[in-house]
């Protein structure tokens, strides 16, 4: 599994401010409250890490068959006139 490259400044900005946060929450609150802050932000991180990952795919080429890059499914396919 890769990073995409647009996702890495976003995930490091995150890094920073996450930490800071947690470091924050850490010295001027409650104890539980700053283990809450801490696994919350964790769990965005993760969630963020998972959104910008490239998945690492098997793909099997045949013929007259269309590819979508996307994880969704080709509805339909027509011509659009676009003025």
């Amino acid at each position: 599994m890769k990073i995409h490259k647009e996702g890495t400044k976003i995930l490091i900005y995150e890094i920073f401010i996450f930490s800071i946060i947690n470091y924050l929450s850490y010295i001027y609150t409650h104890e539980y409250f700053s283990y809450f802050v801490t696994i919350s932000t964790s769990f965005i991180f993760l969630m963020s890490i998972y959104f910008f990952r490239i998945p690492n795919r098997l793909l099997e080429r045949k013929e007259n068959v269309i590819y979508s890059p996307c994880d969704g499914k080709v509805v339909i396919i027509e011509e659009v006139y676009e003025p």
